[in-house]
Parts: structure tokens; sequence; C-alpha cells
């Protein structure tokens, strides 16, 4: 008997924005109408580059026990995550709306009470390699042996590339990125690293590597408009 393999996620046909059910501002997005105000195109796997790339990703995963601390899941939410990454659940518009930030972007924020420890969403976009990290504000490092993978959200990617930033330490800091390996490949998935309420920002630190990149290609600039990237792993790739 042949093995079933799961259909690949959708992207989700409809996105609230502005605020969540019941508020006065919320709207219930069709998702072309969201790209086409936003300018990007609403997808919910990763797409390689190239059919090369695609065959040699398992190959070029860094270990998992290489991983940086912060970047693993907790061990016992691991099996319920890949689960939800396997499903497609990873990809549940109902949680989240889009909404602009007080910084003149946009953000992401929670349309529901969400427990700690709760998966927001999974990062997906365009997988480059050896991509100039300078040219683009939307990049998470995919974490590869070479360290030369990078994810992009630019043009095309999830609800996650709206998430903004905060610094560890401050209120506003409620979640990270973890890597799941599943089916030969990592997913980066956003996980609330305390409880969030209905209304409130998803916000984590992109880490002092985005912000180096960021200086040097705009002095001017303190907040990142709308993105989302993981320098965790970044930091530790250039290290290597």
């Amino acid at each position: 008997m042949e093995d079933e393999w799961a259909p690949l996620p959708k992207p989700p046909a409809y996105v609230a924005y502005g605020g969540p059910v019941g508020d006065a501002k919320h709207e219930l997005l069709d998702a072309s109408a969201l790209e086409a105000q936003l300018h990007f195109e609403l997808i919910a796997v990763v797409v390689a580059a190239s059919p090369e790339l695609q065959r040699s990703l398992p190959l070029e995963n860094l270990p998992i026990d290489a991983l940086p601390a912060d970047f693993l899941p907790d061990v016992a939410l691991l099996g319920t995550f890949v689960d939800a990454v396997r499903g497609g659940l990873c990809h549940e518009a109902s949680l989240v709306y889009v909404a602009p930030d007080a910084y003149g972007g946009h953000g992401l924020f929670a349309a529901v009470d969400l427990p700690k420890h709760a998966l927001v969403g999974e990062y997906v976009g365009a997988l480059q390699r050896g991509v100039c990290a300078l040219s683009d504000p939307y990049l998470m490092c995919y974490p590869s042996a070479p360290g030369a993978l990078y994810l992009s959200g630019k043009d095309a990617g999830s609800l996650m590339r709206f998430v903004n930033h905060a610094p560890l330490g401050d209120p506003a800091n409620n979640c990270k990125c973890v890597a799941i390996l599943v089916d030969g490949a990592y997913h980066l998935c956003l996980v609330t690293t305390c409880a969030v309420a209905a209304r409130v920002e998803f916000a984590f630190d992109y880490g002092p590597v985005y912000w180096t990149r960021q200086r040097s290609t705009c002095k001017t600039s303190t907040r990142a408009p709308s993105t989302l990237a993981s320098d965790t792993s970044l930091e530790a790739n250039e290290a290597n």
C-alpha cells in the first residue's frame, strides 16, 4: 500500500482586518483584497527557489542538537506542534487579525485570548541560497548546516510576516520563533511565551544582527515595518 501524504495547506480565504469579530473596526477581507492592499501574496508553504534546492534540503538541515536552545520548542508540546504543522493548523486565521500599528505600518494581533505556548502560526516564504542579508528586511535564516539558506516573506508569505519587534524584557515581548523539524524540513513557527489577551499585538525580539543589518541600509529607522526575522539563528550561523 502506498503511503498517503496529507494535502498541502492552503492560505486562508479570508483574513480579519482592523480588529477582532465584534469590534467596530473589524473587517473580514477576502485574501486577494488584503494582498492588493498590502502588496504581497498570501501563501501557506515554503517555496524553494529551485527544484535542486528542494531536493537537497533534507541534507542541508542543521542537526537538531546544534540549534540554539531558544529556537527549540518545549519538548512536551513537540508532538502537538508537529501534528499542527502536518494538519495545516498553523495557518488558522481565526486566531489573529492584521491591523495598523502605532508606527505607520501593520502588526499582527490576537483575535482571541491565547494561553502560554500557543502556536500562533508558521512563517513561510521563498527559500533561497546566498541571499544578501542587506537586501531584504523580511529575511528569516533557515536552520541549515552551511548557514547559507534564507527564507523571505517579502513578496509572498504568511500572516506571520506582520509580527513586529519588541526586545527581550519589554512587556510587549510575548512570543518567540521555534524550529520544528517535520518530514525532512524545518518549519519556523511563532509560539507565545506568555498568555496573550485578545486585541494585544504579537511581538518578539528580532535580535542584534537584524538591527545591525537595518542600520547599514537605513540610518534613520528605529522600528522595522511589519517584518519577522529570527536573528537567534542568524547569529548562530554567522558565528561559525
